[in-house]
């Protein structure tokens, strides 16, 4: 199952999984910070399931 993290400012950071999109873990994103994130990953989820196959499939290769 495809998962993004991302950091922000100060070492703050958060998990989200793509299908559904649901946050999994936050330390330190504030509720408007993690509100963008997930708007930002519902709308490209398509793009990042597809860039992680390709990453994976190919990188053992």
């Amino acid at each position: 199952m495809p998962e993004l993290k991302g950091k922000g400012p100060l070492g703050a950071k958060a998990k989200f999984t793509l299908f559904p999109v649901e946050l999994v873990s936050n330390s330190g994103l504030s509720a408007s910070e993690l509100k963008i994130a997930r708007e930002v990953i519902e709308e490209n989820k398509d793009l990042f399931a597809e860039r992680w196959n390709d990453y994976f499939n190919n990188s053992d290769k």
